[in-house]
């Protein structure tokens, strides 16, 4: 359970662009490779790992560019203000 949060932790860091960028493979290479980077993983970990992320690629994908919008949709200040506006 803590691998799945962390790997979904990693996937909100990395730049949308980038995901977008990338093909399947790249993109499972660069989020294990990620994880690698902070835990050591056992060779069943990874096995498992790989698998999970293979599962939701397309998820993954699909994700990115909704990432852009919200991020762009921020810096805009009269939709920042209809989004807070309507919070209020």
């Amino acid at each position: 359970p803590i691998t799945i949060k962390q790997l979904w932790s990693n996937v909100e860091q990395i730049q949308a662009h980038l995901i977008l960028s990338l093909n399947n493979a790249e993109l499972i290479e660069k989020l294990l490779s990620q994880f690698q980077d902070h835990k050591d993983l056992s060779c069943e970990e990874i096995k498992d790992l790989t698998h999970y992320i293979e599962q939701r690629i397309a998820l993954i994908s699909h994700l990115a560019p909704r990432k852009v919008d919200m991020r762009s949709d921020a810096r805009n200040p009269y939709l920042t203000g209809v989004i807070l506006s309507s919070l209020i």
